[in-house]
């Protein structure tokens, strides 16, 4: 798989309402970030939370197909679920696995 071939299969990927996947070609690297809209675990106001960029170099997708890079994307959707759990579970009101603040809080 090529980089353009990742973009397309990014284009087809559907999670939850509200969420999109943005692509980038920077040179021989392809980056992805995910955005949504959501509640904001400090403020509580409804707010576009932007995830941090994944980069991957075009070869490590050369040694990709289609179903590998969907796992792969997969990946990136859990790890900004994961973010998002850390923030938003809280003993007394507090984030103890707030993912801004290190492991254990």
């Amino acid at each position: 798989m090529n980089i353009e071939q990742a973009i397309n299969v990014c284009d087809r990927i559907t999670y939850k309402k509200g969420w999109q996947v943005e692509t980038r070609h920077i040179r021989d690297m392809l980056c992805i970030r995910l955005s949504f809209l959501s509640e904001c675990a400090v403020t509580g106001k409804s707010e576009i939370q932007v995830c941090s960029t994944h980069t991957f170099p075009d070869f490590v997708l050369h040694h990709m197909d289609e179903r590998s890079w969907c796992n792969k994307m997969l990946w990136v959707f859990r790890q900004a679920e994961e973010h998002e759990l850390r923030e938003f579970f809280k003993l007394d009101g507090v984030a103890i696995y707030d993912p801004h603040k290190g492991e254990i809080n």
